[in-house]
């Protein structure tokens, strides 16, 4: 795909130049809606309402409008078109997402909460990754976005380890040692996903670059693998290692010393984890991984269970599904009795007991809900942008920053593709997710960074 590149202001209008250089950038918003999901506020209580709106999502709506906004004049649209970002068919793939997300809103029995459904995927696949895509411009704004991702990552993997340790964290057996950094034990994954996608993302720039740049990397790299593995996540362990052989391979052979060296320092990390953890926890875990088939507990009986409801329904509306949002509707009349409905969860907040209302897959709920039209635009959005972005990489073209950047964004999205497997994106990390799509898409475009900031 053709690099498009933005021209530097011409030099006979040196005023205009300066005014341009100091008018604010709506990129400064990205990184305040990476740190803004640390904060633990959002509307509604744990499984209740239409839709939760957490801190992360008013900052998004900011940037949409700061970003969008402008778009929806005729003058605007084609000052933005006019550098060719607009009109690159890395885009088309969102289209789809949107038309099977409207089939799915209007077969909905509850309408107004398919309106809702309706309006997160709009937030989701079109309004936060296209506002993020529209404003990174120059190689800065590339670097305030993985920045603040590893930061993320790095703050809520040393406050996680902290909780292991001292036992302040979310319940796992007769103790509170697993971490769950600010997120709290009702988003029990978020801090292994927040600490996978910081790790991959430090990994990138650590096989990128070099100087102090590679060390900070290396150094974050270590820390969020402390928290993976503090997260007592088996899922994420594995997506770990998932996303750093896709970093592996995205960054080209000249990277796989650089890649060793890292690995060896990770590996210290997990034994470093594994040592001051509690004796026998992390062991525990692992064991635990193959009993899931031949001796699975409630917990995992209520998973297949709902993953069982979520084929069912797919089976019985294959084409555009039950509807958004209707999962919870159907879900006890696709579950037996043997299906409990409940979660057990315990933090600082207390011990209580949540309803199950997902099934904890996000291919498997999008097939229930939105049909083969569901996935097939979700692969399509998703397989496209990774398509383009690995041939832009096999071409060694871009400049070390901007290809750090790729790398990181490739493997950052298997992260979630990844963890989709065995969560559904929903929470506040759905934004993040978001924004990493946005960043996928500027890379797969074949978009470059400005000349001047």
């Amino acid at each position: 795909m053709t690099a498009v590149a933005w021209s530097a202001p011409s030099p006979r209008h040196p005023a205009v130049s300066h005014e341009i250089s100091r008018r604010p950038r709506p990129a400064v918003l990205i990184p305040l809606i990476i740190l803004a999901v640390a904060v633990p506020l959002r509307t509604g209580g744990e499984g209740a309402g239409l839709a939760h709106v957490t801190s992360a999502d008013a900052v998004s709506v900011l940037l949409v409008l700061v970003t969008l906004a402008p778009l929806i004049t005729i003058g605007g649209y084609r000052r933005r078109a006019g550098d060719g970002r607009l009109q690159s068919p890395a885009l088309l793939p969102i289209a789809a997402t949107l038309l099977a997300a409207t089939v799915a809103t209007l077969v909905a029995d509850d309408l107004l909460v398919g309106m809702s459904g309706y309006v997160r995927v709009a937030q989701l696949a079109l309004c936060v990754p296209l506002a993020v895509y529209v404003a990174l411009r120059n190689q800065r704004d590339l670097e305030l976005l993985l920045g603040a991702f590893v930061v993320l990552g790095a703050g809520e993997s040393a406050l996680g380890i902290v909780q292991s340790l001292t036992g302040s964290g979310a319940g796992y057996g007769e103790e509170a040692i697993r971490a769950i950094g600010t997120f709290g034990a009702y988003e029990i994954l978020a801090l292994g996903s927040v600490a996978t996608t910081g790790l991959a993302m430090a990994f990138a720039v650590a096989l990128c670059t070099r100087g102090a740049t590679r060390i900070w990397a290396l150094l974050a790299t270590v820390l969020c693998a402390g928290g993976v593995v503090a997260s007592l996540s088996r899922g994420f362990w594995m997506a770990t290692i998932v996303a750093g052989f896709t970093a592996l391979v995205a960054a080209g052979r000249r990277r796989i010393a650089a890649g060793l060296v890292i690995a060896v320092a990770l590996g210290l990390a997990v034994v470093l984890t594994g040592v001051v953890t509690p004796s026998g926890t992390l062991g525990d875990r692992l064991d635990s991984t193959t009993e899931a088939f031949s001796q699975p507990d409630q917990s995992l009986l209520d998973r297949y269970a709902l993953w069982g409801a979520a084929t069912a329904m797919w089976s019985d509306s294959p084409v555009w599904g039950v509807g958004l949002k209707q999962f919870e509707r159907y879900r006890d009349q696709y579950t037996d009795l043997g299906f409990s409905g409940l979660s057990d969860i315990a933090d600082s907040a207390g011990f209580r007991r949540v309803e199950l209302l997902t099934p904890h897959n996000r291919y498997l709920l999008t097939l229930a809900e939105q049909g083969v039209l569901g996935l097939s635009a979700l692969v399509l959005l998703y397989g496209g942008a990774l398509i383009a972005a690995a041939r832009r990489l096999a071409r060694h073209t871009d400049t070390a920053p901007v290809r750090a950047f790729g790398v990181a964004m490739v493997a950052a999205t298997t992260v979630d593709l990844f963890s989709w497997l065995s969560d559904d994106a929903a929470g506040s990390l759905a934004v993040l997710s978001a924004v990493v799509l946005g960043g996928l898409l500027w890379f797969a475009a074949g978009l470059t960074v400005e000349e001047h900031p």
